[in-house]
């Protein structure tokens, strides 16, 4: 499994020093929308920024399970479901595999990077 890295450009301003309101910046982005002139939060601005999600969203969650062998169903390992903001939930399934994934090695020179399977 190959993770994509994103790069963030730093630009040094802060918020405060654009033009731009924040709700309008929050409209934008898909985190608010607005509706008989009150902003109310998406599904998108409360998996992203929530801080009760399964409050507002008890479907939002991931389960993970690692089966025993090769074949879904059956006996498993390990399983855990997780739930909270998306940021968090990437992490921790990364973390879910990465603690279930087995290293090899290439024996090739004294210090050889481990191999994920």
């Amino acid at each position: 499994m190959q993770i994509q890295k994103i790069k963030i450009t730093i630009t040094g301003y802060g918020l405060d020093e654009f033009e731009v309101d924040r709700v309008r910046l929050f409209e934008n982005k898909g985190i608010i929308k607005i509706q008989d002139e009150r902003p109310l939060v998406t599904i998108a601005g409360m998996l992203l920024f929530g801080k009760d999600v399964s409050r507002f969203l008890p479907q939002s969650c991931i389960k993970l399970v690692r089966f025993k062998g090769i074949e879904v169903g059956g006996d498993f390992i390990d399983h855990k479901e997780i739930s909270g903001i998306l940021p968090e939930l990437i992490e921790e399934a990364i973390r879910f595999v990465k603690r279930h994934t087995n290293l090899g090695r290439m024996i090739e020179a004294m210090r050889s990077p481990d191999i994920p399977e």
